[in-house]
């Protein structure tokens, strides 16, 4: 299958290195959240990363609990990278 130019642009939109980089480090933030609770500067972003989707699905959607939460939860996280490698893109391509 072959690709043209516009949909080549919507998937790098939604993948490429700085979103799974952007990913890598959601993901990682939260897991020092889960770990470590002692040092505040490192325990901030996660947390606030936890509580944006709690905000989100206790009022939505409170009946999602084990896989669907987790399911929930990780698209949560790849949304939230998505925004991220997109703002890093954007930023770079500005200082080009």
């Amino acid at each position: 299958m072959v690709l043209n130019n516009r949909q080549r642009s919507a998937l790098t939109w939604v993948l490429g290195k700085e979103i799974i980089v952007s990913f890598v480090i959601v993901l990682g933030l939260v897991s020092i959240t889960t770990t470590i609770s002692k040092i505040p500067f490192v325990y901030l972003p996660g947390y606030l990363i936890i509580q944006g989707s709690e905000l989100i699905q206790s009022p939505l959607l409170p009946q999602f609990t084990g896989w669907a939460y987790l399911l929930f939860f990780s698209m949560y996280l790849y949304g939230i990278a998505i925004i991220l490698g997109n703002i890093y893109r954007w930023i770079r391509s500005r200082h080009r």
